[in-house]
């Protein structure tokens, strides 16, 4: 992305990280649930994944379901260099406090009002398969 005039563009994120998968599962191991992760081919996942979200029966959004099999990480060094900015957590510490925030706060949630992160997800075909 192109700097426009004063205004520096920084990629802010944990510098610790591992796979989706391993993060994932350390959130499991967290929650104690028997829950496990099933590996399906992003060439089968990505086709079914669009038509339900074509159907709206997918919290997922095209971004998601596009990259969810892919290896990626942000360069933080800028941030890091000019902003004398650190990291405090990794990504499996972030998934877990959030779990642990959700927990503590399931029940205002849908009273709030605001951004639609602050509002339930609309768990579509995802909630027949619980």
């Amino acid at each position: 992305m192109k700097n426009k005039g004063n205004f520096e563009y920084f990629n802010i994120g944990a510098e610790n990280f591992t796979t989706l998968r391993e993060d994932l599962e350390a959130l499991i191991n967290h929650a104690g649930t028997a829950s496990r992760i099933i590996f399906v081919p992003g060439l089968l996942a990505r086709p079914a994944l669009a038509i339900l979200d074509f159907f709206n029966l997918s919290p997922l959004v095209d971004l998601h379901y596009k990259t969810i099999d892919k290896d990626f990480y942000f360069d933080i060094s800028k941030a890091k260099k000019i902003l004398d900015w650190q990291p405090k957590e990794s990504n499996k510490d972030c998934l877990i406090k959030a779990y642990d925030w959700y927990l503590k706060n399931a029940d205002m949630i849908d009273k709030n009002f605001g951004t639609t992160h602050r509002k339930a997800v609309k768990k579509g075909i995802l909630s027949i398969l619980r």
